[in-house]
């Protein structure tokens, strides 16, 4: 890539807006180094997540980042977005990640322990 290719990218990038999000999340990287995680989300837009973290990642390292959804479907069905993509930058406890692809998943629900253990009959 050139520079002047690489200026205009970033100028592009910029222009999309982004909004201060704060989501509690968790990542895991898909290329190596391998590892697993948590952090905050700070900023996010429909191409980019900029995040908290205490990990260190590559340039271009491939992240998979999960976090619960604040709107919910249908009004009643919590929802946890699912994204991927690439680091663009990291360090100072921050990283900054393309969103190339995003899923919306339905939210498992945590049964109560007096529900739970209703729900469990052990036959001796």
């Amino acid at each position: 890539m050139t520079e002047l290719h690489a200026l205009h990218s970033d100028r592009d990038r910029r222009r999309k807006a982004r909004y201060p999000l704060r989501l509690k999340l968790t990542f895991s990287a898909v290329t190596p180094p391998i590892c697993l995680g948590d952090g905050e989300t700070l900023l996010i837009s429909s191409k980019e997540l900029l995040f908290t973290t205490n990990e260190s990642f590559a340039i271009g390292q491939c992240l998979q980042v999960s976090m619960d959804w604040p709107a919910l479907l249908e009004n009643r069905i919590p929802l946890r977005l699912v994204v991927s993509g690439q680091v663009l930058q990291s360090g100072d406890g921050q990283a900054t990640m393309t969103i190339d692809k995003y899923q919306f998943r339905i939210r498992g629900i945590e049964p109560s322990a007096a529900t739970a253990s209703q729900d469990v009959a052990i036959e001796a």
